[in-house]
């Protein structure tokens, strides 16, 4: 069955495609709900998968044990025993999630968290159990990781979503080759279809694509920079090619507090003169389609206009101001809210007003 698949994909697709593709065998054989053998049981259907498909092509890459973080010390015994009998494996993937406790009510689960740096946490215990088997140079894969492993928790449509998981984007590149955040959209079926627009699914996308604020975490993070100019357990702060500075911040917040604003202050140097500064701001009440929606009542089905509603409420808050260096040095100081996330770009200014014959903004009625 495996080398029909094989064959057909490199039929269908060529093999210069398929050779791009990892072949992660089975999906988290350590969970009773998705396997109902022994670790020694998959061990022996890895073996005969793997060898299967390098049958085909010994070119095409294969690897597992694709385990959920619960049973991240799979890694070790199945890397041994891939070197002890000979199996191929061309790569390590793993899962990621933070949730710890667990409460059901009705139609949600409820879930706390590990603390912020858990995430860090186990994706270092991963590419540590790689470096120290007889395959330290295999690259890691994160194919699935997110703050919580049920498509019904409410958490998964909020802004501390987006906030809990900034600084796991801004450093995890340090230890997994890639990682794959779980899922696109809330267009998914695995625990009953969805009962309503919003329903605490894995998505950046709900239903009817209402973009959520985790969504917008990834679109600037997508803005940042090529070079890398400073990283703290806040930000990340980089320059692109073209001289602009950018930066996204976050300020996740657990528990309710008397002081939960966050003020970042950076002295920048080697600045231009002018800089256009532009911000954008997901958090509690901006960019935030959640909260829209339970200001509406929490419509299983909304109307034309609510949809509309949704939409525009999941725009991220919008702040454009010029700013002035003094000598290249320049001062920025901002404040974020409860659960934020903050994308500041700071482009250098060519002014060319003087170019146009006659301006007179004082003129101009208003200004």
């Amino acid at each position: 069955m495996i080398q029909g698949l094989v064959r057909h994909l490199l039929k269908r697709y060529g093999s210069e495609e398929v050779r791009k593709w990892p072949f992660e065998v089975w999906n988290e054989p350590d969970v009773p709900g998705f396997w109902g053998g022994t670790q020694e049981g998959y061990f022996h259907l890895y073996e005969q998968t793997a060898t299967a498909i390098k049958e085909v092509d010994s070119d095409l890459s294969v690897g597992g044990p694709a385990t959920c973080p619960a049973s991240i010390n799979w890694i070790t015994p199945f890397l041994e025993m891939c070197d002890r009998k000979g199996v191929p494996v061309d790569f390590v993937s793993t899962h990621s999630y933070y949730a710890d406790k667990s409460e059901f009510t009705g139609e949600y689960m409820y879930q706390t968290l590990h603390p912020l740096n858990h995430a860090q946490k186990q994706f270092h215990e991963a590419r540590s159990r790689v470096r120290n088997s007889p395959f330290p140079d295999l690259p890691l894969h994160i194919t699935e990781y997110n703050t919580s492993w049920t498509p019904r928790t409410p958490i998964h449509d909020t802004a501390f979503n987006a906030a809990f998981l900034g600084p796991l984007l801004s450093t995890g590149g340090d230890l997994a080759d890639s990682f794959s955040y779980w899922t696109f959209s809330d267009v998914f079926e695995e625990n009953d279809i969805p009962r309503s627009i919003l329903h605490g699914g894995f998505g950046l996308l709900g239903l009817r694509g209402i973009r959520k604020p985790t969504f917008h975490l990834f679109a600037f993070f997508a803005r940042l920079g090529e070079c890398l100019l400073h990283r703290d357990e806040d930000l990340i702060l980089t320059k692109r090619s073209d001289g602009t500075i950018v930066l996204v911040a976050w300020n996740p917040v657990v528990e309710r507090r008397e002081t939960e604003k966050k003020r970042i202050r950076l002295d920048l140097s080697g600045m231009a003169k002018e800089s256009f500064v532009k911000r954008q701001r997901v958090n509690e009440d901006q960019g935030n389609a959640w909260t829209c929606w339970r200001l509406l009542g929490r419509p299983r089905y909304p109307s034309r206009d609510q949809l509309h509603s949704l939409q525009d409420a999941s725009v991220p808050g919008f702040e454009i101001r010029r700013m002035t260096a003094s000598e290249g040095h320049l001062v920025l100081e901002f404040t974020m809210d409860r659960n934020e996330v903050t994308l500041i770009e700071m482009e250098p200014i060519e002014d060319e007003s003087a170019s146009y014959v006659g301006l007179d903004d004082s003129k101009t009625p208003g200004y």
